[in-house]
């Protein structure tokens, strides 16, 4: 359930983290380490 959780929340914040010009090298590293990263190509919502 966690899992399903984050995976759902991730994938909508970091694709507008990305948009909005906030995916820095060290968020990225971070976001890397949790796992989500891959959430990056998805497309962002309005």
């Amino acid at each position: 359930m966690q899992l399903q959780f984050r995976a759902q929340l991730f994938s909508k914040v970091v694709p507008n983290v990305k948009r909005i010009g906030l995916l820095s090298p060290y968020v990225a590293g971070q976001l890397e380490r949790l796992g989500v990263l891959a959430f990056e190509s998805e497309p962002a919502s309005a």
